[in-house]
């Protein structure tokens, strides 16, 4: 297999490097080794800088924010090469826009979000990412709008639902929430009853309208 391999990579040899160093490190990614999988990337990367796969991998590792590996600014730098490297591509502003979330970027976030969904109009977790971070910057009806594309390309998201209805009740929207939330009680009943705790509690903090 390796000889066929050097024969199929044998006008640029540095490509067999690279695929080799690719396919270790998602072997080590699959077994938990993430830390070694990351030197294997560098070292694709190394070999050539506009490695795509092994960029966007690296970066995803970066990004992921339980891990000791964490390293959101390398993450957002290669985000920003592959971007330059594949404008059309929508899955790196995206990816991009939850790191930048995950760091309470929120503007920057939701221009990342914008700019993926401008690719790709029907990428359903970047309604869901936009909604999230129109939701911290107040921008409710924004989000609302967001959440309801999101739900209809993702009619079975609990997640959606949930969101959508916190955030109609956040608005006064209180009619709309009760929809949403009946809705989600059709196919994820459990979900339904969190929501409608959390509902209660919202309408308990509202004030009660005044009594002339």
């Amino acid at each position: 297999m390796l000889n066929y391999l050097k024969a199929c990579f044998k006008p640029e040899p540095h490509k067999l490097s690279r695929f080799y160093n690719r396919q270790i490190a998602s072997w080590m990614v699959f077994f938990k080794r993430e830390t070694s999988a990351i030197e294997r990337y560098q070292d694709s990367l190394a070999l050539y800088d506009g490695d795509t796969q092994a960029k966007n991998c690296l970066a995803n590792l970066y990004a992921h924010p339980d891990a000791t590996y964490y390293e959101p600014a390398k993450a957002l730098q290669l985000f920003s090469e592959l971007m330059l490297q594949h404008p059309n591509f929508a899955e790196y502003p995206f990816n991009a826009g939850f790191v930048e979330q995950s760091l309470g970027n929120h503007a920057r976030a939701e221009a990342l979000f914008k700019q993926a969904l401008g690719l790709d109009k029907n990428l359903d977790r970047a309604w869901y990412g936009l909604a999230l971070s129109q939701i911290a910057l107040g921008h409710l009806h924004g989000a609302i709008e967001s959440l309801e594309r999101n739900t209809q390309l993702q009619p079975m998201s609990p997640y959606g639902w949930y969101q959508l209805a916190m955030a109609q009740a956040n608005a006064g929207l209180w009619a709309q929430a009760a929809v949403s939330a009946k809705h989600l009680h059709t196919f994820e009943p459990k979900f339904a009853r969190g929501l409608k705790i959390d509902l209660k509690a919202l309408k308990a903090t509202q004030p009660s309208p005044a009594v002339e």
